[in-house]
C-alpha cells in the first residue's frame, strides 16, 4: 500500500497561501516564518492543524532564529495549536513504515541566523559553531526519509552570487557524502536555496527534491510536491 507524502518548505509566512492536496503525510522542510516569532509561529501552526493531512513532520528553518532560542519552550507554540505535528531536531521518527530523520542545520552564512554550523571543522572553530559533518553523523543508517533545511552540494543548490556575477552552487558537501552513505535512503528534501524550488532530481537510487514554495525575490509561486512512497 502507497503513502502519500506532500512536500513544502520555506513559506515564509505565506502559508496560507498554499493549497496543499489531501495527504497521509505532510512535510515542511523548515523557513516557516521571517523571523521564528511566537506570533508568526503560532498562526502558522494553527494553519499546519487545519490541513488535511493524518500525520504531520516538520523541522525548522535558518529564519527561525527566535523560536531556536526559545527552545524548548517554543516547540509549544506549535504543539498547543497542532497537537499531531512532530518536529525534528536531529531526530527521528518512524510513520508509516518509513523511517524519518530531520535537522535544521546548514553551513554558515552571514551572522545571527539560526541553526548555522561550520562547513569545516576550521571554519566551526572561527565562528564557535558545530561542524556541520558531525550534525550529519547523527543520521541513522536505517533512515529512509531525510529532512533538511538545505541541500546538499551541486543538488538542485543554485545561488546568484554578485562579486562573481553568476550563479553558483552553494549547497553542502558534508551533506552529500553522508546521503551517498546511506544504504537505506530513497528521499532527501529541503528547500532554502530558493531558485531551484519546486524541482526534484533522482541521483543513483534517491530522489532529492528542493520544495522551496518561494522564490528567489520571496514571491510564493510554487506548488506542493507530492509523491507516493
Amino acid at each position: 500500500m502507497s503513502v502519500l507524502i506532500c512536500m513544502i518548505s520555506d513559506t515564509h509566512c505565506q502559508h496560507k497561501k498554499v493549497v496543499v492536496p489531501k495527504c497521509d503525510i505532510l512535510v515542511h522542510a523548515g523557513d516557516w516564518s521571517h523571523e521564528g516569532k511566537k506570533d508568526q509561529v503560532e498562526d502558522f501552526a494553527k494553519w499546519l492543524d487545519e490541513q488535511d493531512a493524518d500525520e504531520i513532520i516538520l523541522i525548522a528553518g535558518n529564519h527561525e532564529r527566535v523560536f531556536q532560542r526559545a527552545l524548548p519552550e517554543s516547540l509549544n507554540w506549535i504543539k498547543d495549536h497542532c497537537p499531531r505535528a512532530n518536529v525534528l531536531i536531529e531526530s527521528g521518527i518512524e510513520v508509516a513504515g518509513i523511517k524519518f530523520w530531520g535537522s535544521a542545520y546548514t553551513p554558515a552564512y552571514g551572522f545571527n541566523w539560526a541553526w548555522n554550523a561550520g562547513r569545516t571543522l576550521t571554519e566551526a572553530a572561527h565562528i564557535h559553531k558545530p561542524f556541520i559533518g558531525d550534525i550529519w553523523a547523527k543520521i541513522p543508517e536505517e533512515t529512509n526519509f531525510l529532512v533538511t533545511h538545505g541541500m546538499p552540494f551541486a543538488i538542485l543548490d543554485s545561488a546568484y552570487d554578485y562579486q562573481m556575477g553568476k550563479m553558483i552552487c552553494v549547497g553542502d558537501t558534508e551533506l552529500r557524502k553522508k546521503c551517498e552513505s546511506l544504504s537505506n535512503l530513497k528521499y532527501v528534501v529541503g528547500g532554502h536555496l530558493h531558485h531551484n524550488g519546486g524541482k526534484s532530481i533522482e541521483i543513483s537510487g534517491v530522489t532529492y527534491v528542493n520544495a522551496a514554495q518561494c522564490d528567489d525575490n520571496y514571491t510564493l509561486n510554487r506548488k506542493p510536491i507530492l509523491i507516493k512512497y
